[in-house]
């Protein structure tokens, strides 16, 4: 946030509004929270919401204001030292994370990128959500998964992917069969009626994209709603070859790749001490670690259940430096990046 304007969002919830600080501008609605992100570590943060559209940060004596265009701080857990502190790394350390849903959304958006903390990533039917640059509707991983668990069989008014990052089972597609093993894809275009099982223990991530036709916001089963209008053939990459980009996405899967990466790969993309250009959007989001992102000359910290929506143009760099990193990469298909 640093040096340019950004939107800072923080929407609802009974915890993110008038936090009670002696003298903090009593007559000022304040909103307060943590995240990851250009001059906001995982570090806890107040913004006076009054002074949109430039809204200002302040200490938490309500001594003295800083713009939003200038140095932004995060608190420590004892006390706020901005004048002090402008300058430094603000992702040199960060505290342990807490993923407790604090019932408001924060996130941080520019012409180029989307960050969005675990709890501001709650979306997958509402539309228009995410920046209509990138053709995704929703980023989400689903955790614990239990064994025997699955879905019914059903088709959608949009396009579905699936990527199972741990766990075996079994999954059909138009009532073809297909093993589900770590890493396993699974592209369901609009239409197409599918099923998942799982006989393990699980991790599943989804995206989907906008809805079309009726717009029906929901599983479509062929009893209640009849049988569905197929697009294109849906397909299976199994995971011990999804290791790269997708042989054939065809002429509708919104993405060219999406796969898991651990700690050596995220470390080995391209050339992680320079900055590459992007020539196709591309998302991330953590599993489990941490990623360092520098995006545009501005440092990112993505920690566990944090999504960053990348667009196609922007300069971006990244790293780890936990050893039990595991992220999710989906790139889409290569733009013109004006």
């Amino acid at each position: 946030m640093v040096g340019g304007p950004v939107r800072v969002a923080c929407i609802g919830g009974s915890e993110l509004a008038g936090f009670p600080y002696t003298g903090f501008h009593p007559f000022n609605p304040v909103v307060v929270g943590h995240f990851s992100a250009p001059g906001l570590p995982a570090w806890d943060f107040f913004l006076r919401v009054d002074a949109w559209p430039e809204p200002r940060f302040a200490d938490r004596t309500g001594l003295g204001e800083w713009s939003s265009m200038g140095a932004i701080r995060g608190i420590g857990e004892d006390v706020l030292d901005l004048p002090n502190t402008h300058g430094r790394n603000l992702h040199a350390k960060t505290r342990h994370r807490h993923f407790v849903d604090r019932g408001g959304t924060m996130f941080i958006e520019t012409p180029r990128y989307t960050i969005r903390s675990l709890n501001s990533n709650r979306t997958y039917w509402e539309q228009d959500v995410f920046p209509d640059w990138t053709a995704l509707n929703c980023y989400r991983h689903y955790p614990d998964g239990g064994i025997g668990t699955g879905v019914e069989p059903h088709y959608h008014d949009n396009d579905e992917l699936w990527l199972f990052t741990t766990g075996l089972g079994e999954v059909r597609l138009d009532g073809v069969r297909h093993e589900i093993t770590p890493n396993t894809l699974v592209y369901t275009p609009m239409g197409c009626v599918h099923q998942f099982q799982m006989f393990t223990s699980y991790e599943n991530n989804a995206i989907v994209t906008r809805l079309e036709r009726a717009g029906r916001p929901l599983h479509l089963t062929e009893e209640e709603y009849g049988p569905p209008e197929p697009t294109v053939p849906g397909f299976v990459v199994p995971g011990s070859v999804n290791t790269g980009p997708i042989r054939d996405p065809g002429p509708r899967c919104p993405i060219s790749e999406w796969r898991l990466q651990r700690y050596e790969e995220v470390n080995a993309q391209e050339d992680n001490q320079h900055d590459a250009v992007l020539n196709r959007n591309e998302h991330w989001m953590v599993l489990s670690g941490a990623v360092q992102l520098s995006l545009g000359g501005r440092e990112v910290s993505l920690e566990t259940g944090d999504i960053a929506l990348i667009r196609a143009g922007t300069t971006r760099r990244l790293s780890a430096e936990d050893l039990s990193t595991r992220v999710v990469v989906a790139r889409e298909h290569p733009v013109d990046a004006a």
